[in-house]
């Protein structure tokens, strides 16, 4: 076990002032306090590091060994300390960034391009997967932000509300009328899919992918009805071929910015998640 850095300052100073009493009087503990630190760093060596006796103490040949490095690791630590605080300041460095790539098409060109103009020490990771996968890498300390949509209440994060949309059944004119294209791993796929089970619809044959891109090209060439969020097809869809009946069943997605709670101090992700948060202002 690595002693820690309390326990080599303390042997430190024992070493300096030749006396464990005089020693903790310096560094303001008691003197059954330092002791008690001397024998966790002798236990974590697994030597005796020193020798007492009327005059003071005496250091052993290990004791030797430590000292000369000791000063050396505690100025390092000290060092480590100043740049750890100094990073929580400073704006710059690599943020990971977790969300849906089809909600980073529609997203990402918000804010990014303003943001790495203003911010050239700024660099981005950025990592594309369903929903609840991004925020699981969120809480798995694999992201430093996320943008996700529907997101469940964790303790740990930060979640601020974006926008809103709506996952419909979209379908261009003269398509397949039996076809139904959507990803199975959805959720909302999933809930539209067993609502029209139940109102026994028309769709007996079936397309799945995994892309909401794909998806929504294939209704746009007339080869069945998708599930798709509005968002999406308005991307790709330019000149509103694609249109939804109200009567087909729907479903409210909810976008959010998700954040760890003690990044809060760290300033390049501060700026970061406030920039996206001013992109989404008014939507």
């Amino acid at each position: 076990m690595l002693p820690s850095p309390q326990d080599l300052q303390g042997f430190v100073q024992i070493v300096i002032s030749k006396n464990i009493t005089k020693a903790a009087t310096v560094i303001g503990v008691t003197q059954p306090s330092l002791s008690q630190s001397l024998k966790r760093l002798e236990e974590s060596v697994g030597e005796q590091l020193l020798i007492r006796s009327k005059s003071g103490v005496q250091l052993t040949k290990a004791g030797e060994k430590i000292y000369q490095n000791a000063k050396q690791l505690i100025e390092q630590w000290e060092q480590l300390k100043i740049e750890a605080r100094q990073s929580r300041q400073e704006i710059k460095g690599t943020v990971k960034l977790g969300c849906h790539s089809s909600v980073g098409q529609y997203t990402l060109g918000l804010f990014l391009p303003r943001l790495l103009k203003k911010n050239p020490q700024i660099d981005f990771h950025l990592s594309h997967s369903l929903s609840r996968r991004v925020l699981d890498q969120l809480i798995n300390y694999e992201l430093d932000l996320a943008l996700v949509i529907n997101p469940v209440f964790h303790p740990d994060l930060r979640l601020h509300r974006l926008g809103k949309d709506k996952v419909r059944i979209w379908k261009a004119k003269n398509s397949n009328s039996d076809v139904l294209i959507f990803d199975p791993e959805l959720m909302q796929a999933q809930h539209i899919l067993k609502k029209l089970k139940q109102k026994k619809s028309s769709y007996s044959r079936f397309i799945t992918s995994e892309s909401l891109e794909v998806i929504t090209q294939l209704c746009l060439e007339g080869a069945g009805a998708g599930i798709i969020p509005e968002r999406v097809v308005k991307l790709y869809d330019v000149k509103k071929r694609l249109s939804f009946e109200n009567s087909s069943p729907d479903y409210s997605d909810e976008l959010f910015l998700a954040s760890r709670v003690e990044n809060r101090p760290i300033q390049t992700i501060e700026v970061v998640r406030k920039a996206i948060i001013s992109a989404f202002e008014g939507d």
